[in-house]
């Protein structure tokens, strides 16, 4: 794996790259960076070119101003597409990455081959409303105050589903802990406010919803909203997992999952 660094403006961006093939570019979610998609990078690198982004704030990438918006980092999420001369790309998004992949399409339609939306969201506002958008914003700039040295662990009981790998919960502990808190709550009130409900019908590349079975942070009733708006998605779910089901999965018992079209 290959590290990259692109500047823009004031703001240095960070992402990794391996394998080689058509683009895959895996957005993380929240209070991260591009170590949570380890255990994906190796096999998926096999037949695609894989990147995967640090946000900014989180990683090797630098801390974005205050007033950053999901347009903003949607614009430097596309630089690292453009700088790595691969585009249009398959996208992959978690959480608020799922987020950001639908804000990149309505930014720069261009560089967006597909979108996998795992565990996503239109935005909080969007997919939950202005109350819980809200509440949820407090508890995060909350969380990263009172916990700087671990974040994570006040989250974890609603990240995974019953019976989680160690190694999975340690690598999800790790990465938030080390992204700055300043950083953190800008990203989060970025998040709060988005609401990328009015260009759901416009996206127009295949899309796939991944949802957790166990899932109580992206409920099911939010994947269900995305595949009602999106014209010809697909909606997998993943059983006895939860919201962080690409991570949760090395480890469920189960190996059942169900498709709605």
């Amino acid at each position: 794996m290959e590290l990259h660094h692109l500047q823009l403006d004031d703001l240095k961006i960070a992402y990794a790259s391996a394998g080689a093939g058509d683009p895959v570019l895996l957005v993380h979610g929240g209070l991260g960076d591009h170590r949570i998609w380890k255990e994906q990078i190796p096999p998926l690198a096999r037949d695609f070119t894989v990147l995967a982004w640090d946000a900014p704030g989180g990683g090797r990438s630098g801390d974005p101003a205050p007033n950053f918006t999901m347009t903003d980092y949607a614009r430097c999420l596309a630089s690292v597409i453009d700088d790595a001369g691969l585009g249009p790309a398959h996208l992959v998004g978690h959480s608020f990455g799922g987020a950001l992949a639908l804000a990149l399409h309505a930014e720069r339609p261009d560089t967006v081959r597909s979108l996998t939306l795992v565990g996503a969201y239109a935005g909080w506002k969007g997919s939950l409303g202005e109350a819980e958008a809200q509440r949820r914003l407090a508890a995060v700039v909350q969380t990263l105050d009172e916990a700087r040295e671990a974040p994570g662990d006040l989250f974890l009981a609603s990240l995974f589903g019953r019976d989680p790998d160690p190694g999975m919960v340690a690598l999800v502990r790790q990465v938030m802990a080390d992204t700055r808190p300043a950083a953190g709550a800008t990203m989060a009130r970025a998040f709060a406010v988005a609401d990328l409900t009015g260009h759901l019908p416009a996206i127009d590349v295949p899309t796939l919803i991944v949802h957790g079975e166990n899932d109580i942070r992206a409920p099911r009733a939010v994947a269900d909203a995305l595949l009602a708006a999106i014209p010809d998605a697909r909606l997998v779910v993943i059983e006895d997992v939860g919201h962080e089901s690409f991570l949760s999965r090395l480890r469920a018992n189960s190996t059942g999952c169900s498709q709605s079209s």
